[in-house]
């Protein structure tokens, strides 16, 4: 993987981190990556069964994990 122009400092902080933890920088690079599009992927499907439920749930719902365990007083 080529990370170019990222910075010295932004280059070395990945190097400590990725030392740190025992893994290359591309692996540590790749997994914020994949948690990222992870996340991402998350919020979407949680969009859309929100929005699939229809006007009658709007509000019903607070922000969390899952609809079913996060729920309005």
């Amino acid at each position: 993987m080529k990370i170019s122009d990222i910075g010295t400092e932004r280059l070395a902080a990945l190097e400590a981190v990725a030392a740190e933890r025992g893994m290359s920088v591309e692996a540590l690079v790749l997994s914020f990556v994949d948690e990222g599009l992870a996340r991402e992927r998350a919020a979407r499907d949680r969009k859309g069964r929100v929005d699939a439920a229809g006007p009658e749930v709007e509000g019903q719902y607070s922000h969390g994990t899952s609809l079913d365990r996060f729920t309005k007083d």
